[in-house]
C-alpha cells in the first residue's frame, strides 16, 4: 500500500491519517478504558478461555528466560514492541487498507478483528476468542481516537500486565470470592 501511494501521480491522504501525538486526556481516558475492559474480560472469562485453551490444538509455547533480568525485560519492554508492532499492522496498516479499498468502516473493524484473532489461534482457542474480544477493543479505541498512539498505550499496558502476572492474580482473587 505504501509504494502505491508513494508511485501515484496525485496526492493521496488515508482515512486515518498516521498521527502519533501525545494524546490528550480525553485519548488517555479511552485508553485507560480499553484497557480496564480487556483485564476485566480476561479476568471474568478466565475459566472458559482456559478451557477453550485446553480443548484445542495449541502449536505455540514460549519458554520463559531463565535470567530475571531477561525475564523482566521480556515481560515489559518486549511486550511495548509486542503492542506497537501489532497495532502498526493490525489498527493502522490494514484498517486503512481496507477503508482506501472502500471497505465500510464496521466491515474493516470485523475483518481485522477477525485477522488478529486467527494470527493468536497457535495459542488456542481461547487466545483467539480473547483476541478477537481485544481486537475489537483496539479497533474501536483507534477508530475514536485517530490517534495510534492510544491502542498503543492500551495493548503495551495490558500485555505488561498479562505477563507481569497481574491477570493471574486478578484471577485468583476473583475467584476467592
Amino acid at each position: 500500500m505504501l509504494i502505491y501511494l508513494l508511485l501515484r501521480n496525485e496526492p493521496a491522504s488515508l482515512p486515518i491519517p498516521w498521527r502519533l501525538s501525545v494524546p490528550s486526556a480525553k485519548e488517555l481516558l479511552t485508553a485507560l478504558v480499553g484497557t480496564i475492559i480487556l483485564i476485566s474480560a480476561n479476568v471474568v472469562g478466565g475459566t472458559f478461555l482456559q478451557y477453550l485453551n485446553a480443548h484445542s490444538w495449541q502449536v505455540t509455547s514460549f519458554p520463559s528466560p531463565t535470567n530475571s533480568a531477561l525475564h523482566y525485560f521480556d515481560s515489559t519492554v518486549g511486550m511495548v514492541f509486542v503492542g506497537l508492532s501489532e497495532e502498526i499492522v493490525f489498527r493502522f496498516y490494514l484498517i486503512n487498507l481496507l477503508l482506501l479499498r472502500g471497505v465500510s468502516p464496521a466491515m474493516t473493524v470485523i475483518g481485522s478483528t477477525l485477522i488478529f484473532a486467527g494470527v493468536h489461534w497457535s495459542y488456542g482457542a481461547g487466545a483467539a476468542v480473547f483476541a478477537m474480544l481485544a481486537g475489537l477493543v483496539l479497533s474501536t479505541i483507534y477508530l475514536s481516537a485517530r490517534n495510534l498512539i492510544v491502542p498503543i498505550i492500551a495493548h503495551a499496558v495490558f500485555d505488561a500486565f498479562y505477563f507481569a502476572g497481574g491477570i493471574a492474580f486478578l484471577w485468583l482473587i476473583y475467584n476467592s470470592t
